[in-house]
């Protein structure tokens, strides 16, 4: 497996911190350490519009299941959804106490779930902007999360080395997965739920089986810290962001295609049609990959 860069993306003036992919694989979002959140046209590669409303670094970037909103996650202790087409915040999400590191909708597009470094992670009404629910559990900052994709259960990962599995209802943590020597960095559903893939400074990354929280496989071939992780949309592979990004068999575990980097990378994701890997780096810079 061999994909090349053919498009680089470079408006940001801060470093790239996450990165995703529009349902309809026309559009990409990125977040960064510039207080912004950008929306790039794929075809062109050009900037079509930068959402600016945040008073400090954005953290994570996420667009709902039906591509008309975006929610972004900020240092500056909020959330914030957004209209795409306008361009325009329609909410701000503000019960954290601290930094807010991540966000994610649920696959019916009704409900956002947000980590913080308030040890946190808590769910909102995409409607009301209201807080619903906050789990708690966790003894460190709540670094990535996910919904699974019947919208059943949330994912957690954390500071603290470990994930935490909750049932989406009752707000109880079913499962904890620990194996991981160091901080966890990024946490990820595979596409029919039964997997979870997560990153950590502990240079690996560990797919685990949703059900029992068992480990099933290591993939150790870094030699950084792993700070992103993805399902390709047929969950046949998965990609981490580290020093280089890397591709993997979620089924053998085995490296298939190493990707280089000028920079650390602190994002990855796969446009729908599995096609297209995105990366974003410390260089300020959103890669595009086929």
């Amino acid at each position: 497996m061999q994909l090349t860069c053919r498009t680089t993306l470079s408006e940001h003036s801060g470093y790239v911190t996450a990165v995703a992919v529009s349902p309809d694989g026309k559009t990409v979002v990125s977040s960064s350490g510039d207080q912004s959140v950008k929306l790039w046209d794929v075809a062109s590669g050009k900037c079509t519009a930068t959402l600016s409303g945040h008073s400090a670094d954005v953290t994570a970037v996420a667009f709902s299941p039906d591509g008309k909103t975006v929610v972004s996650s900020s240092w500056d202790n909020t959330a914030k959804l957004w209209d795409v087409a306008s361009g325009k915040c329609t909410a701000t999400l503000s019960e954290h106490k601290d930094f807010v590191y991540a966000a994610a909708f649920s696959a019916d597009g009704k409900t956002v779930v947000t980590g913080s470094e308030d040890n946190t992670a808590k769910l909102w009404d995409v409607a009301s902007g209201a807080c619903t629910a906050t789990l708690s559990g966790h003894s460190n900052t709540v670094c990535a999360v996910a919904f699974s994709p019947d919208g059943k259960t949330v994912l957690t990962g954390c500071f603290d080395n470990t994930a935490k599995l909750w049932d989406a209802a009752s707000g109880v943590c079913r499962t904890t997965l620990s194996g991981h020597s160091d901080t966890m960095r990024a946490a990820a559903f595979s596409p029919d739920g039964k997997l979870v893939v997560t990153g950590s400074d502990d240079n690996t990354a560990k797919l685990w089986d949703a059900a029992s929280g068992a480990c099933r496989t290591t993939l150790s071939e870094h030699n950084c810290r792993v700070k992103a992780v993805a399902f390709s949309p047929d969950g046949k592979m998965v990609v981490t962001g580290s020093d280089t990004t890397k591709l993997w068999d979620a089924a053998s575990g085995k490296c298939r295609a190493t990707l280089p980097s000028s920079a650390n990378l602190n994002a990855v994701a796969f446009s729908p049609d599995g096609k297209m890997v995105v990366t974003g780096d410390d260089d300020k810079t959103v890669k595009l990959w086929e």
